[in-house]
């Protein structure tokens, strides 16, 4: 505004003359001290018109004034960029908040859709009235009972995480997010039981099948299908059938083992003596030998 009235008073004094500009110049010099003393207060108490002086197209001041002005300026900047970072901070704040109110009302319309949280007064499954299913003490039918199958747990578990990732994004904490989280980690424990249960099926290690089948009776997984299967064959592994008794031979054919028995005796008997005789004739031989000698 001074600078504006200071070139005002130029063009005026190039039309009227000199007389003009001195009426300016007196103008600005009664209202420059009075502008600084209302912005700065009692920082700028000893400005007054004795600081100024205008020239035909220059503004000389004293050093006092000069600093003065210098401050007022910065006070004014300081209020318009709090001013401008207030109006932006506020922008940003509220985008945040409808982001997050977004995915917290998709988290919360999910849960209800797939009926893991129960009704406030409704009490069902082993659940407290206004319990959630989604906290660690899962109560009542798994997952893959609630929901009919490991394809359909799998669905609904890609959908919780994309809304659980995007609210990790967003920096959104609040019971629902916290619910579906839990309900995420329960679903990924339910599918790796049943996983490791479906790896078993032809397995022989007791010790594993044991430990499987008690973890996915610690999650309450349904009893029938795989689950079923592998107890059976733990029952089969713990206790193996007795083997059959031999089937009796016919009479005929024991007579004909007796009889080559027998023959297989006779002969090993003729064997042996004929190796007697044998060596009693080697030991005369030998003896007359030595006779002669």
């Amino acid at each position: 505004e001074y600078a504006a009235e200071a070139a005002a008073a130029r063009e005026a004094a190039r039309q009227v003359g000199d007389e003009a500009i001195s009426t300016e110049a007196k103008h600005l010099l009664t209202a420059m001290p009075e502008a600084l003393k209302k912005a700065m207060g009692d920082a700028a108490a000893s400005i007054n018109s004795a600081h100024f002086a205008f020239g035909k197209s220059k503004i000389f001041m004293k050093t006092e004034a000069f600093r003065a002005l210098e401050e007022g300026r910065r006070i004014v900047l300081h209020d318009v960029v709090l001013h401008i970072q207030r109006v932006h901070r506020g922008r940003l704040a509220r985008r945040g908040v409808e982001g997050k109110r977004k995915v917290w009302l998709e988290i919360k319309a999910l849960l209800a859709h797939k009926k893991l949280v129960v009704a406030a007064g409704a009490v069902g499954n082993g659940l407290a009235a206004g319990r959630s299913r989604t906290l660690s003490a899962w109560f009542g039918e798994s997952a893959l009972e609630h929901l009919g199958s490991k394809e359909a747990v799998r669905e609904t578990l890609a959908e919780f995480r994309e809304l659980v990732d995007r609210a990790g994004e967003l920096e959104c904490q609040n019971g629902d997010v916290l619910a579906a989280q839990r309900a995420c980690r329960r679903m990924q424990l339910e599918l790796e039981a049943m996983e490791a249960v479906e790896g078993l099926l032809e397995s022989e290690d007791v010790l594993s099948i044991e430990k499987a089948l008690a973890r996915a009776t610690s999650l309450n997984l349904p009893r029938a299908g795989p689950l079923e299967e592998l107890e059976a064959l733990l029952r089969r592994l713990l206790n193996p059938p007795e083997p059959d008794p031999p089937e009796p031979e016919p009479p005929e054919e024991v007579e004909k083992e007796e009889e080559e028995e027998e023959l297989a005796k006779k002969e090993s008997k003729n064997g042996e003596e004929e190796g007697k005789e044998e060596e009693e004739d080697e030991e005369k031989e030998k003896e007359k030998e030595e006779q002669e000698t």
